[in-house]
């Protein structure tokens, strides 16, 4: 029908009906984790499917749409159809995952797209990690100033911004100097030769990426040798019709799972992103592996590795595969939980293939029990600038099976360093850079029989070391003690400190051995025999109970504070300043209990201060209610007069939280009004609290305000992104409610995502200023370990001095509100 011109007439002509009538479609191309081959996003593609036309290609109507300045209602009926869809497989239950959207430089010229964008988002209640920002280096090198400024507006409120057709221009790597993407696109361009040339490019090209904190995608792949390739070069996602084509959205998904291919929830996508932005085509030997405490599983071995270890797989999947060591392959699984633990570099060496390895580690990320774990490998055998191969291979072995640690001890540095094992004692040998002093205290303390701390750390004392050696002419000193092991039990070990030559007796190592299991009770014997140290025995119990009983009573802490004779504060403890969350005494000094709303009933307080320095009366042990960390606390209160020359001139005073008062005195206490999950109050003891209010204004007069936000995603956030991430979200706004609010709030969670505030305020323009901040506070949280979240609040607040409000219907009112019910 018609020639091309008469096509693109009336293409620019009737975009507007067909934004209305539906004409305008998204198809969905898959976006496949090269690390884990799982379906983990989509890139949208607009497609127009005309009454009278049939299905038009994008080069039919984006051109003459943006000729004609009208490209914007395209890409806005696109981002309108995105969100609409993936905001009906939500509510459907179904898998949902992120969508990136592409944009055209006419659209920020313009348009304000961060507003339509966020609108959009809005509108459809979707979080803002489902839609990232597609733009490519034309729009930028359009007008550099705007789109900086369009690119840090949407980074801050949480959307990833993805760079397209990275170098199909000339200014790509001057962009990236300036402005910051989150992802890069790779054009594929660079590979349409697929030449050693271009492949370098691409692989150098995917480096610097993620030196630079971006993360990689290669577009437009097509075979299995580009497959293969971008894997090999650790590129972290693929997309192109060797996966699929761009079609809706459930056909896309269809075709993914008939291909074999797994959805990635979407909880996971920091996970791999970070470990795939780790993983590098570099000449280190590299592998990526996850570990989650039981299993391990190889995500990524770099060309290095596999030509250094000769293993088409990890060390530990190659073992696992070919049925090896069992013993072998739970030590190597031991050592994982050490780096678990420590979270600093650890070694782990092993033999294989006739060859001797060092393993280095270290913790990438961790999530819901998996552990992200990189490793770099070194044939030592094969290093001569290390060892020399046949001292390795006489040495190596027998002490690879013989010592339980082997340490390097830096005395000038006060560095202690594990270098072999170690896992029986990961807790307290710490990783590298450890300090030497405090670790071997901790050792002593935790693991060394009480018996023998003393000896242990006068052994240990490497102050004395070069005497002891120079006075026994000898380069080595050794010791048995007994050390405590996992079942519980003191096994007799012996302990030894090497001179490391060379190093101008600056540097030593630590050695644990494990003596043979018929010389435990032979030593065992022989200690009772001499009587190892019985008297000294008696002697540090005593100690070590008088020590527990000083660090007892200095450390508990007294919340006290004393006042001049106005009731104005003039100093306080540091445990009333932890008590109630206070920075510093500065906050206090000169300041009255009201003036600071520390107490729900302040006037009885000040009543009682009153007395006290009217008539020199003390008072000791009275009921009362404190506000602290968004909890109010049930304490007891005592306030004596302070004299000079016979006159009152002040008063001291003290605090003690009845709660741990009765916990401590054994009784009966229900524990059930602290919130297990955040912290706060729960729903029975804001009920509680609420009465407590409402009996003061009875007697005071004193007005006071309920407020109820509700984070309305928690429900959705739970099924897509996890419960376990959903918590981690409710207990990020409960430390910002407490953050914002808890001075002067109580604050507790009723259910779900929905909280509830009570505070003494004098107007309803009062309380609604502690909403309205509240409110700002909480959606201001756009990132929660490390993952970007979208919060969205209904917040509503009932003042009690508000005509038909009651303390019995307080809560109702305002929760009629919160639902839009009244």
């Amino acid at each position: 029908m018609g020639d091309k011109k008469e096509l693109k007439e009336y293409v620019v002509n009737n975009i507007e009906k067909a934004c209305a009538n539906g004409w305008i479609e998204a198809f969905y191309q898959p976006v496949i984790r090269t690390m884990t081959n799982r379906l983990c996003g989509m890139e949208s593609l607009a497609r127009w499917n005309d009454p009278e036309y049939g299905f038009l290609s994008p080069a039919d109507f984006v051109g003459p749409l943006e000729n004609a300045n009208k490209i914007t209602m395209l890409d806005c009926a696109v981002l309108e159809n995105v969100c609409a869809t993936l905001s009906a497989r939500m509510r459907a239950n179904k898998p949902v995952l992120p969508v990136s959207v592409n944009f055209s430089r006419l659209d920020f010229k313009n348009y304000d797209m961060v507003k339509i964008v966020e609108e959009t988002v809005a509108k459809y209640d979707l979080p803002r990690h489902f839609i990232h920002i597609e733009i490519t280096e034309s729009i930028v090198v359009s007008n550099e100033k705007l789109m900086g400024r369009v690119i840090n507006d949407f980074r801050s409120l949480g959307y990833e911004i993805w760079m397209d057709d990275f170098g199909s221009g000339y200014s790509s790597f001057n962009l990236l100097k300036d402005f910051q993407f989150d992802m890069l696109k790779l054009d594929m361009d660079f590979l349409s030769s697929f030449t050693e040339k271009s492949k370098a490019i691409v692989s150098s090209v995917i480096i610097m990426a993620k030196d630079i904190g971006m993360s990689t995608l290669a577009e437009g792949v097509e075979t299995k040798e580009q497959v293969d390739f971008f894997r090999t070069i650790g590129c972290g996602r693929m997309q192109g019709y060797y996966f699929g084509k761009p079609e809706p959205m459930e056909t896309m998904f269809d075709n993914i799972k008939a291909k074999g291919i797994e959805i990635e929830e979407p909880r996971w996508d920091r996970f791999y992103d970070i470990a795939a932005n780790n993983a590098k085509n570099t000449e280190t030997p590299l592998e990526i592996i996850e570990f989650d405490g039981k299993n391990i599983t190889s995500l990524y071995t770099n060309e290095a590795y596999r030509e250094l270890s000769g293993m088409d797989y990890g060390y530990l999947d190659e073992s696992l595969n070919n049925g090896g060591d069992g013993k072998e392959v739970n030590k190597y699984a031991r050592f994982l939980k050490k780096v678990g633990v420590s979270h600093n570099t650890e070694r782990y060496y092993f033999a294989s293939r006739g060859n001797y390895y060092c393993l280095r580690a270290q913790v990438l990320t961790e999530f819901d029990g998996k552990t992200a774990i990189k490793t770099t490998l070194t044939n030592i055998t094969a290093d001569e600038n290390l060892m020399d191969s046949q001292r390795i291979d006489s040495r190596l072995r027998e002490i690879h099976h013989m010592f339980e640690v082997i340490s390097l001890v830096n005395v000038q540095g006060n560095i202690i360093e594990p270098l072999l094992c170690g896992f029986k004692y990961v807790d307290f040998l710490g990783g590298n850079g450890a300090k030497l002093d405090t670790t071997l205290e901790e050792f002593a303390k935790e693991l060394v029989i009480v018996t023998e701390r003393n000896l242990f750390l006068e052994f240990m004392d490497f102050t004395t070391i070069k005497d002891r050696m120079e006075k026994r002419k000898t380069n080595v000193v050794e010791q048995l003690f007994r050390i405590k092991q996992p079942d519980g039990k003191y096994d007799w070990k012996s302990t030894i400190i090497i001179l490391m030559p060379g190093t101008g007796k600056n540097e030593y190592l630590f050695a644990i051995k494990s003596l043979p299991y018929e010389s435990q009770a032979l030593f065992d014997t022989y200690a009772e025999m001499r009587g190892r140290n019985i008297i000294k025995e008696a002697s540090l119990e005593f100690n070590e109970h008088a020590n527990l009983l000083e660090n007892a009573v200095w450390n508990s802490g007294i919340i006290f504070f004393w006042k001049d004779k106005k009731g104005r504060f003039r100093g306080v403890s540091q445990a009333f300043i932890e008590f109630f969350n206070i920075k510093n005494n500065k906050e206090l000094i000169g300041k009255r209990s009201e003036d600071l709303s520390l107490h729900v009933e302040d006037e009885l307080i000040m009543q009682a201060e009153r007395e006290v320095l009217k008539t020199g009366k003390s008072i000791y042990n009275a009921l009362g209610q404190c506000v602290t960390g968004g909890k109010v606390k049930n304490v007891l209160y005592s306030i004596i007069p302070t004299y000079e020359n016979g006159e009152v001139v002040g008063l001291m005073g003290s605090i003690m939280d009845r709660d741990d008062i009765l916990r401590l005195a054994g009784e009966a206490l229900d524990q059930t009004d602290i919130d297990s999950l955040t912290g706060v109050m729960n729903n029975k003891a804001f009920v509680l609290t609420l009465m407590d209010y409402e009996e003061n204004y009875a007697k005071t007069n004193s007005n006071y305000g309920v407020i109820l936000v509700e984070y309305t995603a928690f429900e959705r956030m739970g099924h897509n992104l996890g419960e376990s991430f959903a918590n981690l979200v409710v207990q990020e706004i409960a430390n910002e409610l407490v953050k914002v609010d808890g001075d002067f709030c109580g604050i507790c969670r009723i259910r779900g995502g929905m909280f509830g505030l009570i505070a003494h305020v004098s107007t309803a323009e009062e309380l609604n200023d502690i909403a309205i901040n509240t409110t700002k506070a909480i959606e201001s949280i756009t990132e929660v370990n490390g993952t970007n979240v979208t919060i969205r609040i209904n917040c509503a607040q009932k003042i009690r001095s508000d005509s038909g409000i009651f303390g019995e219907n307080i809560y109702q009112e305002a929760l009629k509100m919160l639902k839009g019910e009244e």
